[in-house]
């Protein structure tokens, strides 16, 4: 299911002449300090230490979206690490603005 709609969403922007942009964003676990509960943080450590699952921190997903729906998409999916690099990036630009 969830691959069919990915597909559909891009293939809605596809032939949208240029009217819609879409992209998919794929990232690990996203972690929210102080905003998850102890058993949603547990099930995250193990996560990561079991299966090696990716993370990245709220904010860095909210940077990468906001860059992205404001500047253009970088390409169709964005996998965890560049959701990470994106986010960083942003976050660093953020400070020095400041």
């Amino acid at each position: 299911m969830q691959g069919e709609t990915e597909s559909r969403v891009l293939d809605f922007a596809k032939n949208s002449n240029g009217a819609v942009e879409a992209c998919v964003a794929k990232p690990g676990i996203i972690d929210a300090p102080g905003r998850t509960g102890l058993v949603m943080s547990a099930l995250g450590a193990v996560g990561r230490a079991i299966i090696s699952l990716p993370i990245l921190d709220v904010s860095e997903i909210a940077a990468t979206l906001l860059q992205q729906a404001i500047n253009g998409i970088e390409k169709e999916t964005l996998l965890n690490d560049d959701l990470v690099r994106i986010g960083q990036k942003e976050l660093a630009a953020e400070k020095v603005g400041q």
